[in-house]
């Protein structure tokens, strides 16, 4: 893509510089609907995030490897955000307070972030925060011996991120990969590069399992993070090239805050589908429900509704809500933790949190299993 666009890039400017002065407009940004424009520049000021993996490495032998490399490592500072650099030129570094594999730069050294041998030899992987709250929330819930089912809609890096939190020689993580599809060649790339252990394909949808599966007798927590609009990412081309999506999604990620209600009832109906036959396999004693949407249709609606329908459907077994889980939890950085739902709305919208400015949207919620009888699903909705 990048040999492409290099290639016509005299004549692309040529015509944006044509467009420009026709519509008498200070620069080409400025032809952008309004709400784009707010996501873009939030977007490119965010902080750059990367998590650290412990497949290959430690933190501490990332931090004296930054340190080599001109970097400076930051303690968090009460009331400043996170990843933030006043001076705008400095290489620092800061470790996440609600992911502690998580480090954050300021948004100026990506470049040469993305140069590093770090990134290159699979050390350290670029990744929004946004994407990595499931995984984190399925760490705080881990038992030792607990299996773990990822429903399809997972990104590959999230699998890999997964799959360096848990211990491989303990569990097993789950994910249903048909042997036709040619995207099992990519994730096989990734998981021989990223050295990731302890992942079983099953070589069918996952529509199809039977609640019963003895393949997954000890799966004990389910990830759902299913297809979604997206309407919460900040950087659409950051997010498709670090998730390894197909470029010619971008026209509908850049769209995707204006999601007609058409493609909601499209997207919401498959939401349904995935977290309800989630809910009716027998092992499970919680759920983690993960998207990158703004839209209640995709979140609390489906998860409302999933809970309802399981009290008049014998096939699916009953959950409740519980809150979301992180480790450790900041009531300052996410809001009240008693709530059912967390919900990190994306900079730039009326309704925006203080921390925003920090990550994209996300949703996450989770239920919770407390008795053989009564599961509870945490419900861990995260919009990032």
């Amino acid at each position: 893509m990048y040999h492409l666009v290099g290639r016509w890039r005299t004549k692309l400017c040529a015509e944006q510089a044509r467009v420009r002065i026709r519509r008498d407009v200070p620069s080409f940004e400025a032809l952008l609907p309004e709400a784009m424009q707010i996501r873009e520049a939030f977007g490119i000021a965010m902080p750059v995030y990367v998590w650290v993996n412990q497949n290959l490495t430690r933190m501490h032998s990332v931090l004296e490897a930054l340190k080599w490399s001109g970097y400076t490592y930051v303690e968090p500072v009460a009331g400043q955000l996170q990843g933030s650099d006043p001076d705008g030129s400095k290489q620092i570094v800061q470790q996440d307070k609600t992911c502690p594999d998580v480090l954050i730069f300021p948004s100026h050294v990506r470049e040469n972030l993305q140069a590093s041998p770090l990134i290159s030899e699979g050390h350290l992987v670029l990744q929004d925060k946004s994407q990595c709250l499931g995984p984190q929330s399925v760490l705080c819930l881990f038992e030792a011996g607990d299996d773990v089912l990822v429903v399809p809609g997972c990104s590959f890096p999230t699998l890999a991120h997964l799959c360096s939190l848990l211990p491989s020689w303990q569990s097993h993580i789950f994910v249903c990969q048909p042997s036709e599809d040619p995207a099992r060649t990519t994730l096989n790339a990734m998981c021989q590069r990223l050295h990731c252990k302890g992942i079983t394909l099953l070589p069918e949808q996952f529509l199809s399992l039977a609640p019963g599966d003895q393949r997954l007798a000890r799966v004990s927590i389910v990830l759902v993070m299913p297809p979604c609009s997206a309407s919460g990412i900040n950087n659409p081309v950051n997010f498709i090239l670090q998730e390894g999506i197909d470029p010619e999604t971008l026209p509908n990620l850049c769209l995707a805050t204006t999601a007609t209600e058409e493609k909601l009832a499209q997207l919401s109906k498959q939401q349904l589908q995935l977290l309800q036959h989630a809910m009716c396999l027998s092992g499970p004693r919680a759920i983690v429900y993960n998207t990158c949407s703004v839209y209640e249709a995709e979140n609390e609606d489906v998860v409302h509704t999933a809970l309802e329908i399981a009290r008049t459907d014998s096939r699916i077994n009953t959950y409740q809500l519980g809150p979301p889980v992180l480790f450790p939890w900041k009531m300052d950085e996410f809001g009240d933790a008693r709530e059912s739902f967390l919900k990190l709305p994306f900079p730039g919208a009326e309704w925006q949190l203080h921390s925003c400015a920090l990550t994209a949207g996300t949703f996450k919620h989770v239920n919770w299993t407390q008795t053989p009888a009564v599961k509870s699903i945490h419900n861990a909705f995260f919009f990032l």
